[in-house]
């Protein structure tokens, strides 16, 4: 059989990606429905707050797995298996010690449960907390020991594979949820086992797809610390990525905490639901675009900076497209959804919504990072921390003043500095050696095409009249129609005006139809 391209690895990465996150997005809504309706909302809110604090955990991984893809996209490129194996051993001997300090840190931070998840504030028993910690914190912290070797999957452009394990994994434990809760009235226990199992399952699978795909690889972990000094660029980018997990996880993890604090579990678990919409579809658009990210590196070792510029700028012209098809169905259906699905008495403002929309568009046009990871680019590790003080700060000040609303804002102004302006610069200015002026361009003219096919649509569907849906098969009526009808005029405006746009959409349609 012929070998791939790269766009053909990636179209099969996503393909996927695509159809399991579909499924598994449809399925967290009767999962987290379940969950609410038989259980509570002060049982969602601590299993939100117990996955935020395990991510804390999840920091101890240092940014590791990033600093070992971006060294195997060479070895790959060459087919060098000496090197692929010296340094998955390398990942293999950080990736101990990762799972014995986050093991300690588990430990320390669960002495603390009594006076953080006391009855009182909760208003659940304290056995709730510690069993809903332990067991997302396993289903992690094994994956530290047994399969760190996945990250050679997705630096070899074969994501999907991985994507069938930790998918179909989820798939099938909220199967068991919903069926065990819903219809057998089997309890919260009964769901943690579920959790628990399936994600030592899904293990298992992932160590075997391993063996199957790599049966030459032998990692020689008692060996790593000697091999690191052959590949000393692991080390000393884990240095600069690990400031950068800091940011990642202080902007996703810290405002179910900050809500928590200053306002109560109930609101973090209305929070939630709106959370979990928006970062389901941010995933199925990670899902499409993930598998893109070991071709970015590849295509970054060619040394073809300019060749690699015209693909970021194309690239990014598609993720505005399809960020603005999913952030213009949020705005205007989210609303109607949520009232269908559990009741007026759990939506939020709407100033807190719209921050949330603008939120989402931002994190699903965050095209830079995959360039920034495949150059290799960390060492701006000031910027992280100019975004954990930032976000931290004005959360915490502004969601005193305005409650949920200032939270997500100084969520959201950390955003914008450092995401919006600063990585651009940077990887302009240190990847693909121009200026950052070129950038300008690349930013506004998309946004202009997506604010003149958003007040078209609105325009056409007229819009203010959408709001009345009082049935689900009104809902989806409308649904579909103004979905189709924004994509189509958005499409169709992008085409016409955006040569770059226009140069992808045909290359992928090359890819997908021609024949080999």
């Amino acid at each position: 059989m012929a070998e791939l391209s790269r766009t053909q690895k990636s179209i099969r990465n996503a393909k996927v990606a695509l159809f399991f996150s579909m499924l598994t997005f449809a399925l967290g809504f009767f999962s987290r429905k379940i969950l609410m309706d038989a259980l509570g909302a002060d049982i969602l809110g601590l299993y939100t707050t117990a996955s935020n604090l395990c991510g804390f955990l999840n920091l101890a991984e240092l940014g590791i797995t990033s600093a070992v893809a971006f060294s195997l996209y060479k070895p790959i490129f060459d087919n060098d298996r000496q090197a692929i194996t010296e340094i998955v051993s390398i990942q293999g001997w950080l990736f101990r010690y990762v799972g014995i300090a986050m093991t300690v840190g588990a430990v320390i931070m669960m002495s603390l449960f009594p006076v953080f998840f006391n009855e009182e504030k909760t208003n659940l028993p304290l056995w709730y907390s510690f069993a809903t910690f332990g067991v997302i914190f396993l289903s992690q912290v094994l994956g530290y020991f047994f399969c760190y070797q996945q990250t050679l999957l997705s630096a070899d452009q074969q994501e999907y594979k991985i994507t069938f394990a930790f998918q179909g994994g989820r798939v099938l434990k909220m199967v068991l949820q919903i069926v065990g809760i819903g219809f057998c009235g089997m309890g919260y226990s009964f769901w943690l086992i579920a959790e628990l199992g399936c994600g030592v399952l899904t293990l298992v699978w992932i160590w075997g797809m391993i063996k199957k795909s790599y049966p030459w690889l032998r990692p020689h972990i008692s060996l790593g610390k000697e091999y690191s000094r052959t590949y000393p660029s692991i080390l000393s980018k884990t240095k600069q990525l690990f400031f950068h997990r800091i940011g990642t996880y202080v902007l996703n993890q810290t405002s179910p905490l900050v809500i928590y604090y200053f306002i109560s579990l109930a609101v973090v678990a209305i929070y939630g639901n709106y959370l979990m919409i928006m970062t389901n579809v941010r995933i199925l658009l990670n899902a499409c675009f993930n598998g893109i990210n070991a071709s970015v590196g590849n295509l970054v070792a060619e040394n073809d900076d300019a060749k690699t510029l015209r693909f970021y700028i194309s690239y990014k012209a598609l993720r505005y497209w399809v960020a603005s098809i999913i952030c213009y169905s949020l705005y205007y259906l989210t609303t109607p959804f949520m009232s269908l699905w559990i009741g007026e008495d759990y939506l939020i403002d709407n100033n807190s919504f719209t921050l949330l929309i603008v939120f989402t568009f931002i994190s699903c046009t965050r095209t830079c990072d995959t360039f920034l990871n495949a150059y290799g680019l960390f060492r701006d590790i000031f910027a992280p921390i100019t975004e954990i003080v930032l976000n931290l700060f004005l959360s915490i000040l502004l969601g005193k003043i305005f409650g949920l609303s200032g939270i997500i804002s100084g969520v959201l102004i950390s955003l914008l500095i450092i995401v919006c302006i600063w990585k651009p610069i940077f990887l302009y200015s240190r990847g693909f050696r121009v200026s950052p002026i070129k950038y300008i361009p690349a930013l506004l003219f998309p946004l202009a095409i997506i604010a003149f096919s958003w007040a078209t649509s609105s325009l056409v569907l007229q819009i203010d009249a959408w709001n009345t849906q009082t049935t689900i098969l009104d809902f989806l009526k409308t649904s579909c129609v103004l979905v189709l009808t924004y994509t189509c005029i958005s499409f169709g405006v992008f085409y016409l005006l955006n040569t770059s746009f226009r140069d992808i959409v045909n290359k992928i349609a090359h890819n997908m139809f021609c024949k080999q």
